[in-house]
């Protein structure tokens, strides 16, 4: 059995030693070339819509029009924490399987990541802290992100890990423009400084084998051999939104314009800690991260401080809708995302939705001070809706008002 064990963590360690992983060419990266986004427990909550309905610090990161209303939003600081494929983890034991160390526990642990498909993730960690007042917002984020990725879909051994990092800081300016019988146009405009940094994918037998308690030292090998990929983009969001009366609003939203992200590969995670930017490596590369066209439609009303209903629809990712050459009914909902909160005495939110077809269910809490959100919610990893649905638990702790 030990030599079993060694030859999975010896042939998964290959994976890690590739060269220059580029997510313009690599499927392995795939999931990278999405656009940032900050996690939002509300409007994961909501299905994930409400491109319309944004304001303060998040409108900095889904719509930019957002920061016209012009309110003073401050969140000091705000940090989520996601939890992928919780049901599949509390049903399969693989966290018992784990802790009790053993060859049986790496073995359990490999057959766990092989049911998890091609592409999906385990874990995601958002800090951020922002300011909104007069239309300006200003914001600053952290994100840490853990991807899985099994190249055959079949087999336990090539299973891998991949560690994304994002630092990204954020200015934002929204203006409104006033027309008569209670019409008005927002325009908002974000840019950001994203800081981007992942590693070279990381044979899982090696992981677990250290968190198993394993022989030798992994962490070790994994630290000076595993290659780093950082940079930087500079992208651009804008955002337009129409208000009407009765609480109607409409919007559209084009996100990660320019965002191509200039690249260094890094011979491991050591040299990266010391140098996060590659200076001094002449083995530099680029790729494009993806742009998205959004449009969203919402309705609020708060003409009683006791009770405020929202309803959002969103149509999202327009220009991947574009270019997907099979159209059908599935594939067509998993760019639709429905959402709606009710708000009870300006402290108490139940939210519910639909995501490309998926169920998504959550509260709110706000002490006025302390915020705390959470969320339970399916997300689309396939190619068309129902495809491959990976559930998600997360929590949000909001300090700020």
């Amino acid at each position: 059995m030990k030599k079993a064990i060694a030859v999975l963590i010896i042939s998964s360690l290959v994976f890690s030693l590739s060269a220059v992983a580029n997510p313009g060419t690599d499927s392995a990266y795939a999931a990278i070339k999405s656009p940032f986004e900050l996690s939002d427990t509300r409007f994961s909550a909501m299905g994930s819509a409400g491109i319309a309905i944004q304001e303060g610090v998040s409108a900095l990161y889904r719509n930019p029009a957002g920061l016209a209303e012009g309110s003073l939003d401050i969140d000091l600081p705000s940090i989520t924490f996601t939890m992928y494929n919780p049901a599949k983890i509390l049903s399969s034991g693989v966290i018992q399987d784990l802790t009790s160390g053993g060859d049986q526990a790496l073995n359990k642990g490999l057959e766990f990541l092989e049911s998890l498909g091609v592409y999906n993730k385990l874990f995601q960690m958002d800090a951020s802290a922002g300011f909104t007042a007069k239309g300006f917002g200003f914001g600053f984020a952290i994100q840490d992100i853990i991807h899985t990725y099994n190249g055959s879909g079949s087999f336990a051994a090539s299973s891998s890990l991949l560690n994304q990092m994002n630092a990204v800081l954020s200015l934002g300016y929204g203006y409104r423009f006033n027309l008569p019988m209670d019409y008005s146009i927002d325009v908002g405009l974000a840019i950001r400084f994203n800081y981007i940094a992942f590693t070279n994918t990381i044979g899982a037998g090696n992981v677990l084998g250290m968190v198993s308690g394993g022989e030798g030292n992994p962490f070790e090998t994994i630290l000076q051999e595993t290659p780093m990929m950082a940079g930087f983009s500079i992208p651009i969001d804008i955002g337009v939104t129409a208000n009407m009366p009765l609480g109607f609003s409409v919007s559209i939203a084009a996100r990660n314009i320019n965002g191509r992200y200039y690249m260094t590969a890094i011979d491991s995670i050591s040299e990266w800690s010391r140098n996060p930017f590659g200076s001094g490596s002449s083995n530099k590369f680029t790729f494009d991260s993806d742009c998205h066209l959004d449009i969203g439609v919402a309705w609020q009303w708060d003409e009683a401080w006791w009770f405020k209903p929202t309803i959002a629809l969103d149509f999202v990712d327009l220009i991947g809708f574009k270019d997907d050459t099979s159209f059908s009914f599935r594939s067509f909902m998993k760019h639709v995302n429905i959402g709606a909160e009710f708000e009870f005495v300006n402290s108490i939110a139940l939210r519910a939705g639909l995501t490309g077809g998926y169920l998504s269910l959550g509260l709110g809490i706000d002490l006025h001070v302390l915020r705390v959100d959470c969320s339970y919610y399916w997300q689309e990893l396939g190619e068309v809706a129902g495809a491959k649905g990976t559930d998600a638990f997360a929590i949000n702790f909001k300090l700020g008002w």
